[in-house]
């Protein structure tokens, strides 16, 4: 039936199918609960197909969001004189990378309407822990020295939910003229209050003469002391690759104007990538009598 999927609450199956996920992919009960605590993400049908087929999470820079505020930050200067400090912005969106997420397991109108072609997209869910921890981003295949060793092996993203209560640009250089990188990408006016964001976030930084830009976390940059503001990492985008266990756990909502010829697509997404119907179901807001 290309019309309709199951209607069951993904919630529903969480708990039934976690032994059976566990046992399939060799993980304890002990890791398997610590998957348990899901996101959810809304996107269109081809960008889940890219998901599937690469095992990978995109993460844009912020220049590329639709925020248009929170690239922005605040930092002291001197005046020419050098008598006396003010504040500037300063768009350091180049820098900060960031995957979107939302705690509401509740569909959500606006964000079908906004982030998952316009309804006939998809809305995926998946647990907090995804990423492959063997996964190194800052891999070179030429001997290349890192701007600065950290203590795991790999840098993973961190996660962190949204601050709403952004007034002004938030400061990048403390009183204490230390660099707080953490503040960029975290705060966001109340209007977006809507989304219930939680994100993944990551920082490139670039050697004067090195292309590709090394990534870490904040609390890898604020160990350091300081970090190297002149030169921002030139990628619109970079991917982290998912673990295996994440994608047999990822489960699946159509969009509420889901196309019949992209519920062909999504069909065949299933079939070859192994993702059985209990894991996919329709919108709540799907009208049946159109299908």
């Amino acid at each position: 039936d290309l019309h309709s999927f199951p209607t069951r609450r993904s919630s529903d199956l969480a708990e039934e199918s976690a032994e059976d996920i566990a046992e399939g992919i060799g993980w304890n009960r002990a890791e398997i609960r610590g998957c348990m605590e899901t996101i959810y993400h809304y996107t269109g049908l081809e960008t889940l197909a890219l998901i599937l087929e690469n095992k990978t999470i995109r993460f844009s820079n912020l220049c590329r969001l639709d925020d248009p505020l929170e690239k922005y930050v605040s930092i002291k200067k001197t005046t020419e004189d050098n008598h006396r400090l003010h504040n500037e912005r300063e768009n350091m969106g180049a820098f900060c990378f960031v995957s979107c997420w939302t705690h509401n397991e509740d569909e959500s109108i606006p964000m079908w309407d906004m982030y998952a072609d316009r309804k006939q997209g998809v809305r995926i869910e998946m647990p907090v822990d995804m990423f492959d921890p063997e996964f190194n981003i800052n891999f070179r295949e030429r001997n290349t020295k890192p701007l600065f060793t950290i203590d795991r092996k790999n840098t993973m993203p961190e996660f962190f939910d949204i601050d709403y209560d952004r007034i002004g640009d938030p400061a990048l250089i403390t009183e204490d003229w230390r660099v707080e990188i953490g503040n960029l990408g975290k705060y966001k006016i109340r209007d977006w209050a809507f989304q219930n964001e939680c994100r993944f976030r990551v920082f490139g930084f670039r050697h004067k003469e090195e292309e590709k830009a090394f990534y870490y976390t904040a609390a890898d940059v604020r160990k350091t002391g300081t970090v190297n503001l002149e030169y921002p990492a030139k990628e619109k985008a970079v991917y982290f690759r998912l673990n295996d266990g994440a994608i047999s756990m990822m489960r699946i909502i159509a969009g509420p104007k889901m196309s019949d010829g992209k519920r062909v697509l999504l069909k065949s997404l299933m079939e070859k990538y192994n993702i059985s119907e209990d894991r996919v179901r329709d919108s709540r807001f799907t009208d049946r009598r159109e299908s």
